[in-house]
């Protein structure tokens, strides 16, 4: 098994979305239980995927 950088991983803590996004986390939390932010729950954890934080390149699809 290898272990992927913070920058390969496919899902973020709602912490590290907070201090990506300017925002504190417990509005992170709220917007993934209203559903403006896609996440998903692993068991009692919270993940938000890294492509619904991060903008689009440019030239990306």
């Amino acid at each position: 098994m290898t272990s992927l950088t913070n920058n390969e991983r496919p899902w973020l803590t709602p912490k590290e979305v907070a201090a990506l996004t300017a925002q504190s986390e417990p509005t992170i939390r709220r917007q993934c239980y209203s559903g403006i932010l896609p996440s998903r729950k692993f068991g009692r954890a919270l993940r938000i995927p890294r492509a619904a934080v991060e903008p689009k390149r440019s030239g990306e699809a």
